[in-house]
């Protein structure tokens, strides 16, 4: 009798597990943040969000994933959608009324990416490959996130308004960056 408990607490676990691994392709793939002036760029659906305690899990396959991505052009891509969906992450969780520091944290994790990103995208460039489309890509981007941080910048507590605008000036660093890779 307690090896059917046992059994039926673990099919019980892991079709929790599933369920929670399965939500994201169930899911609305676009989130838009409202704003005055929106930028035309539409951020991803983050899946787990990093308050979640299964979150642990998506951050190793991610790193993971691109370790194992060896093409400069693709690997900017992966990163500038890890990018997206971690600045994602952070409205959601400032929508659910998550701690401010695991907000800014995610916001300074999504612009490591995006540099990430923009590095990648040089390296690209340098090996001659035809990147126009993702430096477009990438200044869209950045506008976007650009945004987003100015919007967090009003909402949150001035403790994290420093490390915010820190982050803001990376994007506009990112940008500068762009520009310069697309000039060569």
């Amino acid at each position: 009798m307690n090896h059917i408990k046992q059994t039926i607490l673990f099919v019980f676990f892991i079709i929790l597990l599933m369920s929670i691994f399965a939500l994201p392709l169930f899911a609305d793939d676009t989130i838009t943040t409202p704003t005055p002036t929106q930028v035309d760029y539409t951020l991803v659906y983050p899946g787990i969000l990093p308050d979640n305690p299964l979150y642990i899990f998506k951050a190793i396959r991610d790193g993971l994933v691109r370790m194992f991505i060896s093409d400069p052009k693709q690997k900017a891509t992966f990163d500038l959608l890890q990018a997206d969906k971690r600045l994602s992450a952070s409205i959601m969780l400032q929508t659910k009324k998550g701690s401010e520091d695991t907000i800014v944290t995610t916001v300074s994790k999504a612009e490591n990416y995006f540099s990430f990103a923009v590095g990648e995208a040089s390296v690209a460039r340098q090996q001659g490959e035809e990147i126009n489309g993702l430096l477009d890509q990438l200044l869209n981007a950045s506008h976007k996130h650009e945004q987003v941080i100015s919007d967090f910048l009003q909402t949150l507590s001035p403790k994290e308004q420093s490390a915010l605008a820190r982050e803001l000036e990376r994007v506009k660093e990112f940008e500068k960056r762009v520009t310069t890779i697309r000039s060569h």
